[in-house]
């Protein structure tokens, strides 16, 4: 009876060192990992078509941010718009030979919402009435044109006087901007030297900034092309 109990007691022991194995086996497949959520979502391309993306970038800092496409979904995590987000989450491997062809490998969770910050580049939403080009006040007798922004699609739009247009924003900084191609009615107006020239200097322009109720845009060499006054609501 003593040695039965005793074969017991081993073939336990075993049994307890192979389930801490694959206990500590398990545990090491899987990482946790801090990113930086952007506060828009970008353009991306799946099996399903076009979509908007994530976009994150991998680490402890924002000082010189590396941002990436993240194609995944992460369970647990709500985006917003206008607010960078510094997460934790758990990265775990999932077994491919039971994932369709286009989907992740990784399952990422999400631990905790460690910082979240506003993003300036957000105090562009609004609509816009010209003031100004090259810095000669525009007169108010005519339609003025227009600008507005939706960040969170990445998109601009407006008026220049007399046709409506609507366009891409390709990259955009806390103080540059790139806009991607813009698409516009084709009317024809009595007046068309403001809506030439706001076409023109929209154009040219490269750089932005937002002080209190004005917008002003410049070029590349630091000249005035845009200057806007916030719409009264």
């Amino acid at each position: 009876m003593k040695t039965t109990n005793n074969m017991v007691k081993s073939y336990l022991t075993i049994l307890m060192i192979f389930a801490s194995i694959f206990i500590l086996e398990g545990c090491s497949s899987q990482k946790n990992t801090i990113y930086w959520v952007n506060s828009v979502k970008n353009n991306c391309t799946n099996g399903a078509g076009q979509m908007k993306c994530l976009m994150i970038h991998k680490g402890d800092s924002m000082d010189t941010p590396q941002w990436e496409l993240f194609y995944a979904e992460i369970e647990g995590f709500t985006w917003e718009p206008g607010f960078f987000q510094k997460i934790e989450i758990k990265e775990e491997p999932l077994d491919k030979e039971n994932l369709p062809a286009d989907a992740s490998g990784i399952k990422y969770s999400l631990i905790n919402v460690l910082e979240k910050q506003k993003d300036s580049r957000f105090d562009l939403n609004a609509k816009w009435i010209l003031y100004s080009i090259h810095g000669n006040l525009v007169s108010p007798g005519n339609p003025l044109p227009t600008i507005e922004f939706k960040l969170s699609e990445m998109r601009v739009f407006g008026n220049n006087g007399c046709n409506n247009y609507s366009g891409s924003i390709e990259n955009i900084t806390s103080d540059t901007i790139t806009f991607g191609p813009v698409m516009s009615t084709k009317m024809m107006c009595m007046e068309m030297a403001v809506p030439d020239s706001f076409d023109q200097a929209l154009f040219k322009s490269l750089n932005y900034k937002v002080d209190n109720q004005f917008l002003k845009f410049t070029d590349g060499n630091g000249k005035e092309t845009l200057s806007f006054k916030k719409e009264d609501l």
